[in-house]
């Protein structure tokens, strides 16, 4: 079995459990943080996990610790701030896994505190988290710490910690670039707050996500990145991830699915306008980056964690009495993560080194720190020579 099927299982049970007790909100509680503590578990004991432990794992070695990083920066290509981060560890005498582990304990502290803002399902709250960010949160190191940043940002904005709010700002820029688009963005949005999002809204991005089955955006994202003011780096990260994508993504239905329950049960007086029109964007981004999944999965993990909360609020909250809607997207989501979930072994198979195995910081219980980092790399090796160019040459857009 994959690491990432035991991740989405164990927060699958739970999810479903959840439902079943509906009736009783106490029950509900502790088995939501009895999915997050076996999750967040299962998440930080990953050892050496994924492909891109081929960079990682050598960049980490070169640091020695602050006092002899500070004057030999020219030996560091990363973010400032992650490289700044790696020294800390090294001069904490933390290794490899325990840096990473510090990563997962901070990302799930953040998400903690995100779902703290729904009384119930918070289970299925996590349960679409990790479903639709289990990249993020085995493999991708230097963007979760750029969203844990930014999830710690907004919340300290909401509460009018301003200071606080600009150390955070600037951590997570520092961590990641993709950060600098989607704080960037969030600022323009935040202004334009005043516009009144009703359903209508929904509904055409509804219509504009199935026209772009036909009709792709490319020309008009290309137009607008040639406008945007943007360093030369940067801009060719943005280049290349819009050159892999799919018209049509298995992804496309549970987008739909999610608009149009949001367009049924939205109200057209809320308490809140800022709240739906910022949600509203997030939604917008996911209908217009849809077919550019390399590029949309690097931004969608920002505004994830606020986005499943939106929902699944807008859902409970609402005071439309109808239910069979709600029941059958909630239905339609377990099943869809069922298939996902089934489907795992065979792409796995597909491929000829899958760096999916279950590894774990158990394990050295039984084996050196070496052999298992060596073990790990050599399978990641072979993944980035064999197998991701043939993953990215099937969605290279023609």
């Amino acid at each position: 079995m994959s690491f990432v099927s035991v991740l989405i299982l164990i927060a699958l049970v739970f999810s479903i459990l959840e439902f079943m007790a509906d009736r009783y909100p106490a029950m509900q509680n502790q088995l939501y943080w009895l999915s997050f503590v076996l999750v967040a578990v299962w998440c930080t004991a990953k050892y050496a996990y994924g492909p891109d432990i081929t960079t990682y794992i050598p960049y980490y070695d070169k640091f020695q610790g602050i006092s002899y990083d500070i004057h030999h920066l020219d030996n560091y290509k990363y973010e400032p701030g992650f490289d700044v981060f790696c020294s800390l560890m090294k001069t904490l005498g933390c290794t490899f896994w325990e840096m990473t582990a510090v990563i997962s304990i901070l990302y799930f502290l953040a998400i903690a505190l995100v779902l703290q803002r729904l009384p119930r399902y918070r289970a299925t709250a996590l349960l679409a988290i990790v479903f639709l960010d289990s990249n993020l949160i085995l493999s991708e190191f230097r963007q979760c710490l750029a969203v844990t940043f930014f999830i710690f940002f907004i919340l300290s904005f909401e509460k009018k910690h301003y200071v606080l709010s600009t150390v955070w700002v600037l951590l997570c820029i520092s961590m990641h670039k993709s950060a600098m688009l989607i704080v960037l963005g969030t600022v323009l949005f935040y202004f334009l707050q005043g516009i009144d999002m009703k359903k209508t809204g929904y509904i055409l991005l509804a219509l504009l996500i199935v026209g772009m089955l036909f009709i792709p955006l490319q020309p008009l994202l290309d137009t607008v990145l040639d406008k945007l003011p943007m360093m030369s780096d940067m801009r060719h990260s943005v280049e290349h991830h819009l050159q892999v994508g799919k018209m049509f993504q298995r992804v496309f239905l549970l987008y739909f699915a999610t608009i149009f329950i949001l367009a049924y049960y939205l109200q057209d007086k809320v308490a809140n306008k800022k709240v739906h029109w910022l949600m509203w964007c997030c939604v917008a981004i996911l209908v217009v980056l849809y077919p550019y999944w390399f590029l949309l999965n690097r931004l969608r993990s920002y505004f994830l964690p606020f986005l499943v909360v939106y929902i699944v609020k807008t859902l409970a909250d609402t005071d439309i009495k109808d239910v069979l809607p709600r029941q059958l997207y909630c239905l339609f989501f377990i099943l869809y993560v069922v298939v996902f979930v089934i489907s795992i072994p065979s792409k796995n198979a597909a491929m000829m080194y899958p760096t999916d195995n279950i590894s774990l910081v158990f394990e050295r219980r039984h084996h050196s720190r070496t052999e298992l980092e060596n073990r790990q790399l050599k399978q990641a090796e072979n993944y980035w020579k064999y197998d991701y160019k043939r993953l990215i040459d099937s969605g290279v857009r023609q």
